[in-house]
């Protein structure tokens, strides 16, 4: 048996203004809080580790930076800090400092940095003692860190301190590694 059709009426052409709630159809619920569990009060903590930024820098050290080939770790480094407001030749000291004090992977990962700041020095102060200091230790460096990667057979290394060493622009060029980086491609 077939269902019995449902009567249906004629709507109503003027609109009927609807229901007004009054005060005891209102319904408040309840807020609800929700409270942190113990597991994550621990996973998050509520100290920063980093200093506020309007905390002023440590003064740099006067010597320049070191070569990555007699770096040491510079004490109490915990992360990669970048370069952050006016660049400055202490600030750009203590960056490369730190970045030579590195292993050679971190430095490798942090090359392209390194040599965009070093472009960006020696493009606005040229005639600044530090940029001829830059200019003759910068190279080596990164030409350094390319060969040490390749005898350590790190290709993506090699790239990586590679770029970098191509991207500064006062860098010689130099074909012999650019064949043995070629060479080496995995």
């Amino acid at each position: 048996s077939a269902p019995l059709p449902v009567p249906t009426f004629a709507a109503s052409i003027t609109p009927t203004a609807a229901p007004t709630s009054g005060p005891d159809e209102v319904v408040i619920a309840p807020r609800i809080v929700e409270q942190r569990t113990p597991a994550e009060t621990e996973m998050r903590p509520e100290t920063s580790t980093r200093p506020p930024p309007t905390q002023a820098p440590a003064p740099a050290p006067t010597q320049p930076p070191p070569g990555p080939t007699n770096a040491a770790a510079v004490p109490g480094d915990t992360g990669d800090e970048p370069l952050e407001g006016v660049i400055t030749a202490a600030k750009l000291k203590r960056f490369l400092q730190q970045w030579s004090g590195r292993p050679l992977e971190r430095r490798a990962r942090r090359a392209s940095d390194v040599a965009d700041a070093a472009n960006f020095w020696a493009v606005t102060h040229p005639d600044d003692s530090y940029t001829a200091e830059l200019k003759r230790w910068l190279p080596q460096a990164l030409k350094s860190d390319t060969e040490t990667a390749l005898g350590n057979r790190q290709p993506v290394l090699a790239r990586l301190s590679y770029r970098a060493y191509r991207q500064l622009k006062f860098s010689p060029p130099d074909p012999d590694l650019a064949r043995s980086v070629r060479q080496a491609a995995p």
